[in-house]
């Protein structure tokens, strides 16, 4: 038993002093196979880095603090920059400075840096240099070269090409200055002396070769206009102008614009705009004109027979502003779904012959849609072969405040019925949308005989009746509405034939001729029902002012006698300016460049001076400056001054403001110009100097 128990104890001392040199042993072991991994991966890393540091295609340097060279990766490196090399020294003059800063800020801060090294070597090199701070020692610096040669090149490359094309631009910018001016000069002779002749008294024959040259003028201007856009929109030297405009106003001008054409041809001209519109707006008048009048020409051009409709809607509000979409119906010969996406092209004639043949340049509606584009806007079409087209242009405008219906003295008028007789739906639909407007009943006929059966039982405030439908009624339809207490007008689409008191005998208080808005409609009905139904009275466009606007005879006794000076060194200009003041009664003295104009201001007294921009001597820009310093240091009101220029580039108008002129007027001058816009300087008057 003791022997036994001997035995057992050995085995488990045996047990109790082998475990633990076993654990041990199977620790040492695991360890071994965990620090041989850990080694393998290190040197898997290090032959990782050993490769890349080998293979990398940029130039690897390691440096020390003071920027000596410890190693290079390259061959070639290795051959030029040695160990114990200071790479400072390998480095153009220039580029030291900037070296030795950058590798303190990345040894010290820690802080990456970069820069480009043009070398002095033939052929000159340039390396893309980054510094960082090397992981493995705190003391060294990584230094990367990159060879950018090609890129550098590839850039200076690019930029001769921009500086070229800059160059160019401004070239052709002032090429079309120069050609602007050149053809400008004498088209203003030329239109000028046209207009004048209108004026005279000509016979039939006469009058045939004046329209003719007028109209052969104004399209060879059209033309020039449409070049000179396109190049001014390439150059980047079309700029938006910022004005409060009357948006009815502009609709009205563009209509009596093109009704000539449209009457020429027996066309039902009209326009509609949406009475949510508000009619102040702020915005580019000029070149939203500009866009519709290319659209109503072009639907008065390409259509025979039927209609031309100008549509103003509101699309939708957006706070301050308003998206509006302005589009132009016709019923012309319209256009094929495969030739619609090449009408806004540039030199675009999808009509073929019939293009040529209308005429134009084909580069209208380019400059629609590109000048859209600049007011952050759309165009865009909707046609049918036979059937017509519809041409619109959307655009977001800011508003001022003014809705389009509230027209001052003008109010809703309840209970007085319109009654409306016109055989072209065009005409009634527009005067049903100024009754509605103004609260007013309506009934619309097609015949006048509808209407005579209806007066015995009912009659309105208002009879609208077609001057053609009145003229071939009989004596029984006249002497009815002349007894009756209707007020009578008479719409036409050409001017009326018959003289004015046979009219007011008749019974008639107020007549237009198409087309015309619907605002002004509104003052003309609102002015008749005012009228006793027996009129003394004719109400006309001439005289349908109410407090609003103010009638052309004050603009013309606002002319009379007043004395301008005319600065113009062209002796076919001068004479046809003359002849323009002088008709419409101004009192006219020329000087011949800019220093004369400075003199004479400085003897005699004007209410006005126009102002050419290119004379000799002195020009008209630096004879302004003149003045106003004159004006200026003699304690002197400032005579308004309005420049005259050809030239009709971007900056033309802001050089002539920073030189104190009070206004900008664009060759060719019509005759109608010169009447419209002088009163508007006129009015303003003598005030305080404000010069360059």
């Amino acid at each position: 038993m003791t022997d036994m128990f001997t035995e057992s104890g050995l085995v488990l001392l045996l047990v109790l002093v082998l475990l633990p040199v076993l654990v041990a042993l199977a620790l040492l072991v695991q360890a071994k196979r965990r620090l041989r991994q850990q080694l393998n991966a290190l040197m898997q890393r290090q032959q990782q880095l050993q490769s890349w540091w080998q293979q990398s295609p940029d130039v690897l340097v390691r440096v020390d603090s003071e920027g000596q060279v410890i190693e290079a990766n390259r061959p070639l490196a290795r051959q030029l920059l040695t160990s114990g090399q200071n790479l400072a020294g390998c480095l153009p003059l220039a580029e030291r400075d900037v070296w030795q800063s950058a590798l303190r800020g990345v040894l010290d801060k820690g802080i990456t840096a970069s820069m480009e090294i043009l070398t002095d070597a033939e052929p000159a090199c340039c390396w893309h240099v980054w510094l960082v701070t090397n992981p493995q020692a705190d003391t060294e610096a990584l230094v990367f070269f990159r060879d950018v040669s090609v890129l550098v090149r590839q850039r200076q490359a690019l930029e001769t090409k921009r500086d070229y094309a800059e160059r160019s631009n401004l070239a052709k910018s002032r090429f079309l200055a120069n050609m602007s001016h050149e053809i400008r000069t004498p088209m203003t002779g030329l239109l000028g002396m046209v207009s004048l002749m209108e004026q005279t008294d000509l016979d039939d024959e006469q009058q045939g070769f004046q329209r003719v040259i007028q109209s052969s003028s104004e399209h060879l201007l059209a033309i020039i206009n449409d070049i000179l856009d396109i190049s001014k929109i390439d150059a980047g030297k079309l700029s938006l102008e910022t004005d409060v405009f009357d948006l009815p106003e502009l609709v009205q001008s563009l209509l009596e614009m093109v009704s000539s054409k449209a009457q020429e041809k027996q066309l039902v001209l009209q326009s509609f705009m949406d009475e949510k519109i508000p009619a102040q707006l702020i915005g580019d008048p000029i070149r939203i004109r500009q866009i519709l009048m290319n659209y109503l020409s072009n639907a008065i051009k390409f259509t025979e027979s039927g209609h031309v409709l100008l549509r103003v809607v509101q699309v939708r509000e957006l706070g301050h502003k308003v998206q509006l979409r302005f589009s132009v119906e016709d019923s012309g010969i319209g256009i094929g779904a495969n030739k619609v996406m090449a009408l806004f092209e540039e030199y675009s004639f999808v009509h073929g012959r019939i293009s040529f043949a209308a005429g134009g340049s084909g580069l209208g509606l380019n400059i629609c849609q590109r000048l859209a584009k600049l007011m952050d806007g759309y165009v865009g079409v909707v046609s049918s072969p036979g059937v017509g087209s519809n041409f619109w242009f959307d655009v977001t405008l800011p508003v001022v405040s003014v809705k389009a219906g509230d027209e001052g003295d003008i109010s809703p008028i309840g209970g007085q019925a319109l009654w409306i007789c016109d055989e072209l739906q065009a005409n009634r639909t527009l005067l049903i949308s100024v009754a509605r407007q103004l609260g007013m009943p309506y009934r619309e006929f097609g015949r006048p005989a509808d209407v005579v059966a209806l007066l015995p039982h009912e009659q309105p405030a208002i009879l609208v009746l077609a001057y053609r439908s009145w003229m071939a009624s009989d004596e029984d339809l006249r002497r009815t509405l002349a007894a009756s207490p209707v007020r009578l007008a008479l719409s036409s689409k050409d001017v009326l034939t018959t003289g004015r008191d046979a009219l007011l005998a008749a019974g008639v208080g107020a007549h237009w001729d198409w087309p015309i808005s619907q605002s002004n409609l509104r003052e003309l009905l609102s002015r008749l029902l005012q009228q006793p139904p027996q009129p003394t009275l004719m109400i006309t466009r001439a005289n349908r002012y109410q407090g609003v606007g103010k009638p052309v005879a004050e603009d013309d006794a606002l002319l009379h006698n007043c004395r301008i000076l005319l600065a113009e060194d062209n002796a076919v200009n001068q004479k046809v300016a003359t002849q323009m003041l002088a008709h419409l009664g101004c009192i006219v003295t020329v000087a011949n460049n800019g220093r004369e104009a400075v003199d004479s201001s400085a003897v005699a007294e004007f209410d006005l001076i126009l102002m050419d921009c290119h004379m000799p001597v002195l020009d008209g820009l630096d004879a302004c400056r003149e003045i106003r310093r004159r004006e200026q240091q003699q304690a002197l009101p400032g005579v308004p001054i309005v420049a005259l220029s050809a030239d009709v580039m971007s900056d033309r108008k802001g050089a002539c403001e920073a030189a104190g002129m009070n206004g900008y007027l664009a060759k060719p001058v019509r005759l109608e110009d010169l009447r419209r816009e002088l009163p508007t300087f006129l009015r303003a008057g003598r005030g305080p100097v404000s010069g360059p």
